[in-house]
């Protein structure tokens, strides 16, 4: 959620927050908020397909900051989008920002592109599993529940979302963006000892309540909070109601013009006792054939600020309970929330990505990945689901129909090891079986996304093997320790010193650099293909891995190493040089790379 302009009048005033000093003690932090900020603040690629590893460090470098004041941080995570759809018209509203910014892809201003790339937020929970981070996952919106349990630990909540100025919070808000990121040494107490922290700023709202009244109604905030928009209402709802009331001119709050009604509202709040009085003040200025609407959406509101709106059932569009396995999982992170969202409004909102707007969706080419999906949710419930996704310019709902599955989420649990790997093949349905090439489970993912995508496109083998040298490359360089150096491909260890031979493969496109818009069409389509059957082995439970993105992928990296290799005459040769000629590494590659070459440019493309 996020009060438009709220925090524009919150900087105007300075004063409302104090300088702070982070030490020792407990934290509740918006987990998305976080991950956002950190990944598009560090100019890392939005374009190409994302710079996965990167991004790892950057999440692992700032958490140290915690660790190194001795701070307990608790990260709550927002989960599948409302049931009631309340929020869909946000989520348009950001799908068609995202579209708009895609426009820039032909120019030479690309890198300006700020959207996160698909695969980031996998990353991220990736990252704070490892560093045994406190992770609570939220069935749906978080908001309310990161203010409960901030209040209940009495400590303060870490977040650059607007809605938390309008809660409650005992422990007061730290806005992640006043957060310095490097420890100071301070000696609080003169006779004290110098303890490290975080120096920040805090703010409490009862310096934005006493502004207007000592004697301000805390419990009328979450009014406030509700009718001057937010994701949830939209700001013009009660737009008659705002035409009755007017800013103090003795105010003492410094405010520019988009903040008047903010200013009006909490001025009229402030000379108000009783929350029912203030609602019909505001019903009373309504017109009678809304006021209804309107007071359900005031009541909803309401108790959204106040914790008691949130309910944890997970129910079918037709009431039925989703499986509880199914719930248990995906607050562990093992179940994508794009499953619960899609059970409970029947919708699969497919994340927009980074293309050619004239070009159809990259979405297209996994459609039957997704149709198994569907199958394995809905099996007993829907035949139908509808998916959103982008079309042309726009955002467009389609019907997308599936026939029943073989199994459903009810009997997944009394499946053996081998029958849900059975039937995950049976998702897949590979004709070739390149994964029977590897050992390791991750990689068995990796191949049969390949294989799809080759099956099912007209991409070259120069793609195809691009991509594969991505993988090797990238486990390699990113690997933290001896475990991720075990090749997800190749199942031996690989260290970066065997692979620098790459290096400068990893480095972004300069400004006004020409890029290949198709070669970024062609890395949305593989994501979209492994994204997919990644979601397919979490949910049948075939495979038992911790398979981590940024150890294999990086949409720079394939970007740069398929142009250079792209119309080389001797492409052995080539990738020779690269990995140290006739090396374990290097004949352990040749000998995959000619089998998949065999299998699916000698011999399927004829075939098909």
């Amino acid at each position: 959620m996020g009060v438009k302009n709220l925090r524009g009048l919150i900087e105007c005033n300075p004063s409302l927050q104090q300088r702070h000093f982070l030490h020792g003690g407990t934290v509740v932090i918006d987990g998305w908020n976080l991950a956002f900020r950190l990944y598009l603040e560090a100019s890392f690629d939005c374009i190409l397909g994302g710079e996965y590893s990167r991004y790892a460090d950057a999440v692992r470098c700032y958490f140290r900051l915690y660790k190194d004041a001795n701070v307990h941080c608790v990260v709550m995570l927002d989960g599948a989008y409302d049931p009631s759809n309340s929020k869909l018209r946000t989520i348009q509203k950001r799908n068609m920002d995202r579209i708009s910014q895609m426009k820039r892809l032909k120019g030479a201003d690309a890198e300006k592109i700020k959207v996160m790339p698909p695969l980031a937020t996998d990353v991220y929970r990736t990252v704070l599993a490892d560093l045994d981070v406190e992770m609570i996952q939220c069935v749906f919106e978080a908001d309310e529940h990161i203010a409960r349990r901030a209040n209940q630990l009495n400590c303060p909540v870490i977040s650059d979302d607007s809605d938390f100025f309008v809660y409650d919070l005992k422990g007061g808000l730290i806005p992640l963006s006043s957060l310095n990121r490097e420890t100071t040494m301070k000696q609080l107490n003169p006779n004290g000892p110098t303890v490290k922290g975080i120096d920040c700023k805090i703010y409490k709202v009862e310096n934005l309540l006493n502004k207007f009244n000592p004697e301000f109604n805390r419990e009328l905030l979450p009014l406030f909070g509700t009718i001057v928009g937010n994701d949830f209402v939209a700001e013009d709802t009660f737009s008659h109601f705002f035409q009755t009331i007017r800013a103090p001119r003795d105010c003492r709050l410094h405010y520019n013009p988009p903040h008047a009604t903010m200013v009006a509202m909490l001025s009229f709040l402030s000379r108000q006792k009783s929350l029912e009085e203030c609602i019909d003040i505001v019903l009373r200025c309504t017109p009678k054939e809304r006021r209804d609407k309107l007071h359900n959406l005031m009541k909803d509101g309401i108790a959204r600020y106040r914790s008691e709106f949130s309910d944890e059932r997970v129910t079918y569009k037709n009431g039925v309970p989703m499986p509880d396995w199914v719930v248990q999982k995906f607050r562990a992170g093992e179940v994508p929330s794009e499953v619960i969202t899609m059970a409970t409004t029947g919708i699969h909102f497919l994340f927009v990505k980074v293309e050619v707007v004239s070009m159809i969706s990259s979405y297209q080419v996994s459609l039957l990945l997704r149709k198994s999906l569907y199958r394995l949710v809905f099996k007993g419930h829907a035949s139908m689901v509808q998916e959103l996704d982008r079309s042309g310019h726009d955002m467009q709902f389609q019907d997308i129909e599936f026939t029943t599955g073989e199994v459903g989420l009810s009997e997944i649990p009394d499946l053996s090891a081998d029958q849900r790997r059975t039937i995950l093949i049976n998702c897949i349905q590979p004709k070739v079986h390149c994964a029977d090439l590897v050992k390791l489970p991750a990689g068995k993912l990796l191949m049969y996304a390949l294989e799809y995508l080759v099956l099912n496109t007209m991409i070259e083998w120069e793609f195809a093997l691009s991509l594969l040298v991505m993988h090797v490359a990238v486990q390699a360089t990113a690997a933290r320790t001896m475990t991720e150096r075990v090749n997800y491909l190749l199942g031996i260890y690989v260290n970066s010193k065997q692979v620098q031979g790459f290096s400068s493969f990893y480095k972004k496109p300069t400004s006004g650099q020409r890029l290949d818009l198709d070669l970024i069409y062609k890395t949305n389509q593989y994501t979209g293909c492994l994204d997919t059957i990644h979601a397919l082995n979490q949910v049948l439970g075939a495979h038992k891995i911790n398979f981590k993105f940024h150890l294999v992928m990086n949409g720079v990296f394939l970007h740069n190493f398929y142009k250079d290799l792209k119309g080389r005459p001797q492409p052995h040769r080539y990738l020779a040089n690269h990995l140290q000629p006739n090396s374990r590494l290097h004949l352990k590659f040749e000998e995959l790379w000619s089998q998949v070459f065999q299998r699916l440019f000698s011999e399927s493309r004829d075939q098909r």
